[in-house]
């Protein structure tokens, strides 16, 4: 999907005065993607229509393409009942010879211009805290929302359940998605921070670009209790492993059991890991949460974790409207108007309704305030913390805020990565 007018949201280099900054227009596409091909996995313009809706945001230097982002739009879980627009950035690609001149700002700048009408924030999955990638991120305002980390087992001792039934490729997956999506709901019906399910969803998925850019072997594995499916996990193995750590590695994409029970996980992680071990892998693994509801079961089965490895990120670019779409009409404060102060602007959150209201301003960092709307912050810890304070407001006015946006534990799932 394509903006219609081209003016919107352009943006120039100041050094350049003939490179812009500009939403994509369809025929614009084929340079647009052999810029990102030049550095990234390549997908063809046949990947590019399938799977989500898309636009991109491009710089254009005298006509020539030197940079690309591509933007998928997806619906986006804050909490369980709180599901927004997201525009997903899949890397961001400048043209050698052009790096390093604020090319790639500049279209982070415009995409927040341009995707106003189509989304409500941008986000993007990266890794690597110490790396140039991550620091433009986290300077062009992205804010961390949520941690992973590597959960890996090498000491393949596994049991091949009779139970749990193992099938090669997507076809069991896609006869089954009513099932699965029934099991992910009851597994992590409190959480947010993944793609709502439905029964499309795991089509939706393999057919995305990133399975194109990246080919899988998937292997599907559930648990069938009286002719029923009551837990499974679906994993994958690449084809074309990007290092030798990758190889012989099996990474599970996703799993659940019915009412979350972790003895029904059990047995299919125990199977998976004979299925590994018959198949002469050397390790699975999976990137997970903290808040992973089968984190214990993990740590259980010998999976050993390292450092936090990658993360979340998402940039707010209308907070206003974040809090007037998704928050506004929970939050009952009759006669004060509400404020947000940061150190970047001041947002009027509840209106005043008469002379004699009274203000109440929250003043927080602007990396708090992008946590606090997407349901990523503990807002009385904060107060209590000293990382929020709030002018002319009091214990009860704290806690009417506090439970308008509550904080959402948050699971990722690597099927969801693009």
């Amino acid at each position: 999907m394509y903006c219609d007018t081209i003016n919107k949201g352009v943006m120039k280099v100041a050094e350049h005065d003939n490179l812009v900054a500009r939403e994509c227009m369809p025929e614009e596409l084929e340079m647009g993607l052999k810029v990102r091909n030049s550095i990234f996995s390549p997908i063809t313009n046949e990947d590019w229509q399938k799977g989500d809706s898309k636009t991109a945001a491009i710089a254009l230097y005298e006509s020539e393409c030197i940079g690309f982002i591509p933007l998928s739009l997806r619906k986006f879980r804050l909490t369980s009942q709180i599901t927004i627009t997201a525009a997903f950035e899949n890397g961001v690609g400048v043209k050698q010879g052009y790096r390093s001149m604020g090319i790639g700002s500049q279209m982070i700048a415009a995409a927040s211009c341009f995707l106003k009408e189509k989304a409500d924030a941008l986000y993007v999955y990266r890794g690597d805290e110490r790396s140039q990638g991550y620091n433009f991120y986290a300077k062009t305002g992205h804010v961390d929302l949520l941690y992973m980390r590597r959960f890996e087992n090498c000491n393949l001792k596994g049991i091949i359940h009779e139970s749990v039934i193992i099938s090669q490729g997507t076809d069991e997956i896609f006869n089954n998605q009513q099932k699965l999506k029934e099991i992910f709901e009851e597994t992590y019906f409190t959480f947010g921070g993944f793609l709502p399910r439905d029964e499309n969803y795991w089509e939706s998925a393999f057919n995305s670009p990133i399975y194109a850019a990246k080919p899988m072997n998937i292997y599907f594995f559930r648990l069938v209790e009286k002719g029923c499916i009551t837990a499974y996990l679906i994993a994958g193995k690449k084809l074309k492993p990007e290092n030798e750590e990758e190889v012989g590695r099996l990474h599970i994409l996703e799993m659940a059991a019915c009412g979350g029970d972790p003895q029904k996980m059990k047995k299919v992680l125990e199977a998976t890991a004979g299925f590994v071990e018959k198949k002469g892998f050397s390790v699975i693994d999976l990137e997970a949460s903290d808040s992973c509801p089968f984190k214990e079961l993990l740590i259980d089965l010998d999976y050993s974790s390292g450092l936090r490895r990658r993360q979340i990120m998402s940039l707010s670019f209308d907070s206003k409207a974040l809090f007037d779409k998704f928050w506004k009409e929970r939050l009952y404060l009759p006669g004060i108007e509400l404020k947000v102060w940061t150190p970047k602007q001041t947002i009027t959150l509840i209106e005043r309704k008469s002379d004699n209201a009274q203000t109440v301003t929250i003043e927080m960092k602007e990396e708090m305030l992008t946590r606090w709307l997407m349901g990523r912050l503990d807002f009385k810890a904060g107060v209590n913390e000293g990382m929020i304070t709030v002018a002319n407001g009091n214990k009860t006015i704290i806690s009417e805020i506090a439970k308008s946006i509550p904080f959402s534990e948050w699971e990722y799932h690597p099927i969801d990565y693009i």
